[in-house]
């Protein structure tokens, strides 16, 4: 027995064509979303790195300026009235705490290894801004030497700005005063400021700014 055919339709050559131009543009917007959302994703990453680094540059700096003057022998000197002993707080030197007239390197020392001898070259610290980047003192050098200098921000961050702000103040606040009823109780404030970005994302940058109290600096 024999079935009557039945008339059979596919896709026109014009159908086809407009499906798979409307298969590429959806295909496309998937791609588009999808980079879009890895340039985000890589911009996000790369800022929260950032935020850590200048966190973490801004602590260390912190901790290290903090320890500005320290003394092992300040305890014995305190009985004696040696205090001109301390050879971590000399102006004939760049052991003591200061600050270039641009503000953007400070120089101390401290005692890191508590022999009260003469500061060695590791006991010579500071930071400074050059060129973009923070560089750490590992020696007996002032701010306008390269040598003793290591560079110490990563390659891809950009420091925009650093400041280091010196004031000295006494157990009451007041700026560059000795209470006459009390000891000498001299003691320094350093206030940095720092704004980095990134060399890829330039638009974008962090500031911070901390405050550190110096007590060391009586001496």
């Amino acid at each position: 027995m024999r079935h009557a055919a039945r008339g059979q339709a596919g896709f026109s050559l014009v159908e086809l064509m407009i499906a798979m131009v409307l298969g590429l543009l959806v295909l496309g917007m998937m791609l588009s979303l999808y980079t879009t959302s890895m340039v985000n994703n890589n911009k996000i990453n790369s800022l929260g790195r950032l935020n850590l680094e200048v966190k973490s540059l801004v602590e260390l700096m912190s901790r290290d300026i903090r320890r500005a003057g320290y003394w092992s022998g300040a305890g014995a000197a305190a009985l004696s009235s040696g205090f001109a002993n301390n050879a971590y707080n000399s102006q004939a030197d760049t052991t003591a705490l200061q600050v270039s007239s641009d503000k953007t390197c400070i120089t101390f020392a401290y005692d890191m290894n508590d022999s009260g001898d003469a500061p060695d070259a590791n006991e010579y610290v500071g930071y400074k801004l050059h060129q973009g980047g923070i560089y750490i003192r590992s020696g007996n050098s002032n701010c306008a030497s390269q040598s003793n200098w290591t560079l110490l921000t990563h390659s891809q961050v950009v420091i925009d700005s650093l400041k280091f702000d010196l004031s000295r103040v006494n157990a009451k606040g007041e700026a560059g005063l000795v209470p006459s009823e009390g000891l000498n109780t001299l003691m320094s404030t350093v206030t940095i400021s720092m704004t980095a970005s990134l060399k890829n994302y330039s638009d974008k940058k962090i500031a911070i700014n901390k405050k550190v109290l110096v007590r060391n600096q009586a001496y």
